[in-house]
């Protein structure tokens, strides 16, 4: 019977230590979702700032077009001869 004796306080350890594993797990599982939220979230607001931003300087490209460049003269070449 000493035997007996000895392994019922390991299946009790084993269940505590299988119980705290399974609730760690969920902390984990919710700190993680908790940061992905927030990196979706900065995700979203940089998106619009960038958006915004490109929208802008196409309404600005429309208003102010860009000056045309002179075009260059022909270079004349020289013969040797």
């Amino acid at each position: 019977m000493a035997k007996t004796k000895t392994i019922y306080p390991r299946i009790e350890t084993l269940t505590d230590k299988r119980n705290r594993l399974l609730v760690e797990g969920k902390l984990a599982m919710t700190e993680y979702a908790a940061r992905a939220a927030a990196v979706d979230k900065n995700t979203q607001r940089l998106r619009a700032l960038r958006l915004a931003k490109e929208a802008a300087d196409r309404e600005i490209a429309l208003l102010n077009p860009a000056p045309e460049k002179p075009k260059r003269k022909a270079a004349v070449r020289k013969t040797l001869g």
